[in-house]
């Protein structure tokens, strides 16, 4: 059996959430709004239309290429791109080719960084829904109907170079390339209403190269040791499981196509989720397919100025991770809370007072993720367990009252530990008259049984005793009898 390489390129266009869409005034609502109720002339390709650029569009292009360590250009320009198809009103897309606004930079994962190619900013274009008539079986026709409200709604496209070759890898990509646009309030990116859609290209090669290269370099592939298989395109992958799926389906196909000595074809490809497989949708197009020129309703803007207006970044996901880790987390709870912003930001107002960060971030993760106390009530609750007033179960107890309403400082006082050993000694000696034949059991050999005790005086004492000096008194206890 032959060994083959896979190698994959990431294509991610990304909805912006400005208030208007990319060349007109129409608002920018596509997910809420009737069909075909944000249109007007320009997003509709009506003749005499004249397209203006939305500012605030090219703003959030800019800070996305920041966060990511793109070189942004001096100056950009936009182009047509020409295609036919029922959701573009024009037949022309406007894109941008030659000049994007970004180029270069890399998103970095936990094991390295991905190198990108470009970001670029363009429109998006209309939405297709297909339908089946309800006539009789034997009369049943296709239609769809077409809805121009995403028409025109600003569309950034992240293209990555071909260094990813695992399904896994791409998805931790996608999945860490929406998190950065959250930070940076540039959009939901909410896969499941479109906001947020990925494209694969995917190529399979016999794995014959003389070095190692990761996702760190960029291999030059004019060497024949890095000369890449014919790409295989899948579109509009709607989610993250969707992304590894597709990727690990087309990886199988594509092997055994070649293990029995057949050709890739360059196509693209759509995935069937229900059916978990890809289909061939058409034969891939080259650039020059789309016949692109410059825009001539729209003059190349010179970008000095909107970079300095783009303003400073905000803290991003692996620097956050690498704050957390800093304050004795663990990589995988640093991961956990950084990659929702909600449960970062609580974390980090519950932090301030905290004596023992690693101690509240275990609190929060395991007790308290919902977040229905106050941060700062989370963090008096985790000073108690970390001066040794209050044990995990209490504070669990606690949680749950405080949640419902409770005075914190009343619960301090009722649910404080029992530190008196005179006092649990009494309670031992209850649990155990009141349980001899466990004793007997325990005496006979069998000393998982003193579990059972353990769990009768954490009950008689509602979980306020710690469970390691129960266990020793009762074992004293029962040595003495």
């Amino acid at each position: 059996m032959k060994n083959f390489e896979v190698t994959i390129g990431l294509e991610i266009h990304t909805e912006l959430n400005t208030q208007s869409k990319m060349f007109c005034s129409c608002k920018n609502d596509p997910f809420n709004s009737e069909p075909n109720t944000n249109v007007c002339p320009t997003c509709l390709g009506l003749p005499g239309s004249l397209p203006v650029p939305n500012k605030q569009a090219i703003l959030d292009t800019i800070k996305i290429g920041k966060a990511l360590g793109s070189t942004i250009a001096i100056a950009t320009k936009w182009d047509r791109k020409h295609y036919f198809y029922p959701d573009l009103p024009k037949n022309f897309q406007i894109s941008q080719f030659d000049q994007p606004i970004c180029k270069g930079g890399y998103l970095p994962l936990a094991d390295g960084k991905v190198a990108l190619t470009r970001i670029h900013l363009e429109e998006d274009t209309g939405k297709l829904t297909h339908f089946q008539s309800a006539l009789a079986l034997s009369e049943k026709k296709n239609y769809s109907l077409i809805d121009l409200n995403r028409a025109g709604v600003p569309l950034v496209e992240l293209v990555t170079e071909p260094v990813i070759h695992s399904a896994i890898k791409a998805r931790e990509f996608c999945e860490e390339y929406q998190l950065v646009l959250r930070t940076l309030s540039v959009s939901s990116a909410d896969m499941e209403k479109g906001e947020m859609r990925c494209e694969v290209n995917i190529s399979l090669r016999e794995n014959h190269r003389k070095q190692e290269t990761n996702s760190k370099q960029i291999p030059n592939f004019n060497d024949q040791d890095f000369k890449l298989g014919t790409k295989v395109e899948i579109k509009n992958l709607n989610s993250f499981r969707a992304v590894e799926r597709a990727i690990q389906y087309e990886i199988k196909r594509q092997t055994e196509m070649l293990e029995k000595g057949e050709k890739i074809i360059q196509e693209t490809r759509g995935w069937n989720d229900s059916k978990q497989k890809t289909y061939a949708q058409r034969v891939k197009e080259t650039s020059a397919d789309y016949r692109y020129f410059p825009e001539p309703d729209i003059p190349p803007i010179e970008t000095s100025e909107l970079q300095k207006e783009s303003g400073k970044l905000p803290e991003m996901p692996w620097e956050k991770r690498k704050k957390f880790m800093r304050w004795g987390l663990a990589e995988k709870d640093a991961s956990i809370l950084a990659k929702d912003l909600g449960k970062a930001d609580y974390f980090e107002r519950s932090a301030k007072s905290a004596k023992d960060k690693k101690g509240l971030a275990n609190l929060f993760i395991n007790d308290a993720s919902e977040m229905n106390i106050k941060a700062e009530d989370l963090a008096s609750i985790a000073n108690e367990i970390s001066s040794g007033k209050i044990n995990r179960k209490i504070a669990q107890e606690i949680i749950r009252k405080k949640e419902n309403g409770a005075d914190l400082k009343k619960l301090f006082s009722q649910y404080q530990k029992i530190g008196d050993t005179n006092k649990l000694e009494k309670i031992v000696k209850k649990v155990i008259a009141e349980n001899l034949e466990v004793v007997s059991k325990i005496k006979a050999g069998k000393k998982e049984a003193i579990a059972f005790l353990i769990g009768c005086v954490m009950a008689e004492t509602r979980g306020q005793a710690e469970a390691e000096i129960v266990a020793e008194l009762i074992s004293r206890s029962i040595n003495n009898t």
